[in-house]
């Protein structure tokens, strides 16, 4: 689906939808509040499969908030057992934070009676899930999957958007100095930008890519002892034991995707060809100079950016080489790629129904949103 720069008619109102759809993605109240959040802990442990292959490894999978994985792994402790008697075995790391794996020294043997008792040190308290925590599980005569690549399904989505900035904005010589307030919206932190319409245009627009990644189930048994790792441009960004479900937004140039898969019991790994997207909007991602500009009938001029508000000092006649501007509220970057926080955060650029009410979002605008945007009346006072 290609993006394209709305005529300058609509440019106004889509200013007002840019409440509704901030770049940055903002947690809303009681998920910052939450003292467990981002905090080194485990918020649950479980086993990825009750059953395992004769062959397999014991998959240890479940939430951990926070970044470290060597605290993840340090702060946990499995003793195994089978009959009441203990196994000797080892914890093990593996390429995601959230996921470990129990090897035994000797080889399994079919059958029940196994049990797997997990500890977590408790630091901070109140922020991982209790224990100890029995975790049963059996082992069966067959032997685990072979590490195959799934075929990867990449949706690729391209948006431009002009910028509502106050770096972006050219007004009229003499028009109300352009600020914006602090300010939150449906209680995602935002600001407030105030400029006059009549006197003020949008100069600049930003092209931004986003990429639907995702993969079929396996339909295999034992599939969770196969760990699937995706790279950005070369970079780790997830790890899952199950299909991808990934959204890379917003990206400001092409990028490169590599699937791979790792038998957590043998290590063997089998990797997938290297796939590019975004080659065709590479001269249209990032920020540019707007190819028409709303006219309005006065000499226009950009100021520099100081303290969220234009420093009326420090100004140049629009067109002219651009002044030194100090930090400013709500530009746009011209480069970066996707969020990773594993299968972040972030992965999805509207609500994340598992971290409460994320803000995520900025890709090309949806129909209801445009619509809105042609109800709403020209008006002077703009959220961003």
């Amino acid at each position: 689906m290609s993006g394209r720069i709305l005529p300058s008619s609509v440019a106004v109102p889509l200013s007002a939808v840019a409440a509704l759809a901030p770049d940055t993605a903002a947690a809303c109240p009681g998920y910052y509040d939450d003292p467990c959040y981002s905090t080194e802990a485990w918020n649950t442990l479980a086993l990825a499969d009750a059953k395992i292959p004769v062959d397999g490894v014991l998959v240890l999978t479940s939430k951990y908030t926070g970044a470290d994985a060597d605290v993840a792994f340090a702060s946990v402790e499995l003793a195994v057992t089978r009959d009441g008697q203990p196994i000797s075995g080892a914890l093990e790391q593996t390429a995601a934070l959230d996921v470990l794996v129990w090897r035994p020294t000797s080889a399994w043997q079919p059958g029940g009676n196994y049990q797997a008792v997990a500890t977590v040190a408790v630091v901070p308290e109140n922020c991982q899930v209790e224990t100890p925590l029995a975790l049963p599980f059996s082992v069966d005569v067959g032997p685990g999957p072979a590490p195959v690549v799934p075929e990867v399904v990449v949706d690729t989505k391209f948006a431009d958007i002009p910028d509502i900035s106050l770096a972006s904005l050219a007004c009229c010589e003499g028009a109300p100095t352009p600020y914006a307030d602090d300010e939150d919206y449906l209680g995602c932190p935002g600001y407030d930008l105030q400029f006059d319409f009549d006197q003020c245009v949008v100069t600049t627009t930003t092209g931004r890519l986003s990429l639907f990644v995702s993969t079929p189930a396996a339909d295999v048994p034992f599939a969770t002892q196969i760990l699937y790792s995706l790279d950005v441009d070369g970079a780790p960004h997830t790890r899952s034991l199950h299909a991808l479900d990934v959204n890379l937004f917003p990206l400001y140039e092409p990028v490169c995707l590599a699937l791979t898969a790792t038998d957590l019991a043998s290590g063997a790994v089998v990797a997938g060809a290297e796939q590019c997207f975004g080659q065709e909007y590479a001269e249209q991602l990032g920020t540019r100079p707007l190819p028409e500009i709303e006219p309005i009938d006065c000499p226009l001029e950009q100021c520099a950016v100081v303290d969220k508000t234009w420093d009326r000092t420090m100004c140049e006649p629009f067109g002219e080489p651009p002044v030194e501007t100090g930090s400013d509220t709500g530009d746009v970057p011209t480069t970066g790629a996707a969020d990773d926080s594993g299968t972040d955060p972030t992965d999805d650029p509207a609500v994340d129904a598992d971290s409460g009410c994320g803000c995520a979002t900025g890709g090309e605008a949806s129909p209801a949103l445009l619509a809105l945007a042609l109800l709403v009346p020209r008006r002077r006072r703009v959220r961003r």
